[in-house]
Order: structure tokens, then C-alpha cells, then sequence
């Protein structure tokens, strides 16, 4: 039985929160602190044996988030899929999304339309973006730092050896963003 965290609910001027690798845990009677939520960053700690659960409990507080602006969410690499709640929270302007085995982002990623900056750093298995129609209805989308994503790079491809750059078939689908960067380095 994981950890239940009552006193959100107490909390209505909440604005920033921070849940770092706790063990299991739910959430419970979150409704007046979720309406005031602006920035949260969640990581799991390893006692999440897989990402179902983490994803159900997360997937409940994003339903109730409706204001968040900031989302920081951290994964384990043999997690294969995002919270499908995510979709939901389309006031989202900041999106850091790091260590999770996805192989692709979701097509309901282009749900996200008030996106401004976009961070994907250490997926490894990260091959795909969502198709080029679903990245172009993020239309406020200004900034795209991808990080530790081999898959999505072309090492060939580049400059120096120091400078991957992303693969050509992924590269249509965000051409239109104007700061990509890739490794810290603008493209």
C-alpha cells in the first residue's frame, strides 16, 4: 500500500508542487489545491515497478490540474507510454519530459496547444515524433531542446562529429519551430 497524501486538499493557494521519488503514493481530496496549481514536477521513485500505476495516480491529479502551466515529469526507461491524461492539460506552456522508454510521442501530443517550450532529454528509445500535422497544431511551440535522444539523431549526418542533428524524416515535422535545439546546441 503506497503513501496517501491527504492535506493537498487544505491547500488552496497552492501553487508550485514537488513530488520526488516517494514511494507509491496517491492522491486524494486534491480538487481546491489542483485549481490553483501552476508548475508541478513529479518524479517516481523505484519502488513504481511499472508505469500503469504511476500513470492511473498521475492521470487522476491531471484531470483535476486545469490551470498548470509547468509540468516536469521524469519516467523510468522501461516505461513505454505517457499518462494519457497529459492530453488533457492544454493550459500546459512548459513540457519537460525525461528518462521514459517511449519509442514515439503520442499523436494526442498535438492536444497541447498552448505549448511554448518543449524539452525531451534522456528517452533513449525515442525514434518518432508525432506526425507533422500534430506537431504543427502546436502552433505557440517557439522552443524544442532534445537531449539524450540517440534515436531521434542522425550521428552521420552532422557538421562536426560533435553536432548531431536530427534525423531528416523527424526534421519535416518540426522545421517550422524556430529554436531547435539539439544537445544544447541550436540547429
Amino acid at each position: 500500500m503506497g503513501m496517501v497524501i491527504e492535506c493537498l486538499h487544505k491547500m488552496t493557494r497552492l501553487r508550485d508542487l514537488v513530488i520526488e521519488r516517494v514511494p507509491k503514493f496517491s492522491i486524494v481530496n486534491t480538487l481546491n489545491a489542483s485549481l490553483s496549481l501552476r508548475e508541478m514536477e513529479l518524479s517516481p521513485s523505484t519502488s513504481w515497478s511499472n508505469n500503469v500505476s504511476f500513470n492511473e495516480t498521475v492521470g487522476a491529479m491531471f484531470l483535476q490540474c486545469i490551470s498548470l502551466r509547468s509540468l516536469e515529469l521524469r519516467g523510468m526507461e522501461d516505461w513505454e507510454c505517457l499518462p494519457d491524461q497529459l492530453q488533457h492539460l492544454t493550459s500546459l506552456e512548459t513540457l519537460i519530459l525525461s528518462d521514459f522508454g517511449i519509442e514515439a510521442l503520442p499523436e494526442w501530443f498535438g492536444n497541447l496547444e498552448s505549448l511554448k517550450t518543449l524539452f525531451l532529454s534522456n528517452c533513449k528509445k525515442l525514434r518518432h515524433l508525432p506526425s507533422k500535422q500534430a506537431m504543427q497544431r502546436l502552433s505557440k511551440l517557439t522552443d524544442l531542446y532534445i537531449s539524450g535522444c540517440p534515436l531521434l539523431m542522425n550521428e552521420e549526418r552532422s557538421n562536426d562529429n560533435n553536432n548531431p542533428q536530427i534525423v531528416d524524416s523527424e526534421w519535416l515535422k518540426i522545421s517550422h519551430i524556430p529554436s531547435v535545439y539539439v544537445n544544447y546546441r541550436l540547429q
